[in-house]
């Protein structure tokens, strides 16, 4: 079981915890030209989210109160579509602790992670000292950091909160705020000391900030076959959260998120066009446009997700388990 695969008592989660300064992650690995697979991925910053322009304001202040009236949502379907949100983080926190309990991808997914971080540990000088440390300790990590997530999840049900805030969304699925929580889970990926031997400080700081990247890279991977695999294809969810899709968009492009109104399961725009949302002064003067961006971004990620379910289904999983790394690793990182 996954239980005996994650035995790594080396690894001590409970240690006092600090903070050390963000290491700049930039890396040669992660510079190469992305391939075709890849290539019209892209995503608005979050700079880039920060316009707004005040042409919206007078059609704002024109609207009729009649059409207001229309479109208002009562209290109840608000709070039910806010509950959304959290079910779609609860639904994923339960599915990647069945998916790693699942021995066979554990073993194809740690393959193709570590094959790349062979390299740089050769490139780097460094020496493996404990393979089997070497080979579990990056599930181990994200099985931790799951295990944080559902513990939060489990707290806020308790709570009187509805909709989720921005900060709490980022800390699910921002590639940044996951780089600064894992260095948390991991006091600083002390432990590694206990598996590589790295000749330096500098051939160190290298290797682990390339982990982190990959670490990134295999938490996509994880959550994003889940979601486009087995997510669609499951009628209980798409009935309870009808605005599905909405939310993968949405974990994949964090920057969306300020930009979606919750209570509706709407985008800024799309929605009512008098809300806080949609007359929110973070709203870019093109939202439209990267939003129409998103959506194609989201129908190449669906493509080429279908093409990977067809090799699993040929027997060729390892196959497909490597061709999503690298293409979450190059999407992600370049």
């Amino acid at each position: 079981t996954m239980q005996n695969y994650f035995e790594t008592s080396f690894i001590d989660f409970n240690a006092p915890l600090y903070k050390n300064k963000e290491e700049e992650l930039f890396d040669d690995i992660f510079c190469s030209n992305p391939t075709k697979e890849w290539s019209s991925l892209t995503t608005a910053s979050s700079a880039e989210s920060t316009n707004y322009n005040n042409q919206y304001e007078a059609k704002f202040t024109e609207l009729s109160n009649e059409f207001l009236i229309q479109d208002k949502i009562t209290e109840k379907e608000g709070a039910t579509q806010a509950a959304n949100c959290y079910k779609f983080c609860e639904y994923l926190a339960n599915q990647v602790t069945l998916q790693l309990d699942d021995y066979q991808y554990c073993q194809q997914l740690t393959a193709s992670f570590n094959d790349v971080f062979k390299g740089i540990i050769y490139f780097a000088g460094g020496e493996i000292t404990n393979l089997k440390f070497f080979h579990v300790y990056p599930l181990n990590v994200i099985s931790s950091l799951w295990t944080e997530n559902k513990e939060a999840l489990s707290a806020r049900r308790f709570s009187n909160s509805e909709a989720f805030s921005e900060a709490e969304w980022n800390s699910f699925f921002a590639p940044q705020e996951l780089v600064k929580k894992l260095d948390r889970i991991t006091s600083n990926y002390k432990d590694m000391d206990y598996f590589i031997r790295f000749k330096d400080a500098v051939a160190k700081e290298l290797a682990i900030s390339t982990y982190k990247r990959l670490l990134i890279s295999c938490h996509a991977t994880i959550i994003n076959s889940i979601l486009m695999s087995r997510a669609f294809k499951d009628q209980q969810i798409t009935t309870e959260i009808p605005n599905l899709k909405d939310f993968v968009m949405i974990a994949r492009e964090c920057w969306l998120f300020k930009h979606y109104n919750q209570k509706r399961g709407k985008f800024a725009l799309q929605c009512c066009k008098a809300c806080d949302v949609c007359t929110s002064s973070l709203l870019p003067t093109d939202f439209l446009e990267k939003l129409q961006k998103s959506y194609q971004n989201y129908e190449t990620i669906s493509k080429f997700n279908h093409e990977m379910d067809i090799l699993d289904s040929q027997s060729l999983s390892r196959e497909a388990t490597t061709k999503r790394f690298n293409f979450w690793t190059q999407t992600l990182w370049n």
